[in-house]
């Protein structure tokens, strides 16, 4: 693993966001086509509101590693900000109405618990994507798999 990488990661766990993400550039400095340090710089970039870069990002991953769970959920999570936001997505992608169904969000989070179905985090988050459309079934449901 890259030791930009390594400590971008103990940093975000501290809450050192700003400070992470100076180590992830680093990181994509020596390797441009990491898709770890992309999925991390986006959950960095969303932290600070930067919404549009973190979306970048995200989809940056998840087209590095197409079969990377990890990279589908930071995606969904991404989205699932901007949604909490009461933005549109860098794409516009993102259904205007709260009770639309959330394309976008739900099938990364779906395609993460595809490639990996025993996270329980992937779970809790299709929980909250469920939330954020007000889709109270499905959200329970999602929940009592976590």
């Amino acid at each position: 693993m890259n030791p930009n990488l390594e400590r971008a990661q103990l940093l975000f766990d501290r809450g050192q966001f700003a400070r992470a993400e100076s180590e992830l550039e680093n990181a994509l400095a020596e390797d441009p086509e990491d898709s770890a340090v992309h999925a991390l710089l986006a959950l960095c970039l969303v932290k600070r509101r930067a919404l549009g870069e973190a979306g970048q990002h995200a989809a940056t991953a998840v087209e590095l590693s197409p079969d990377s769970a990890y990279a589908h959920f930071v995606l969904s999570a991404v989205l699932a900000a901007n949604v909490q936001g009461g933005e549109v997505l860098f794409w516009s992608i993102v259904p205007q109405g709260r009770n639309q169904q959330p394309p976008v969000a739900l099938q990364a989070i779906q395609e993460a618990i595809r490639l990996d179905a025993t996270n329980a985090d992937y779970f809790a988050h299709k929980a909250s994507v469920h939330f954020l459309y007000w889709q109270w079934e499905q959200t329970v449901t999602a929940a009592e798999r976590a």
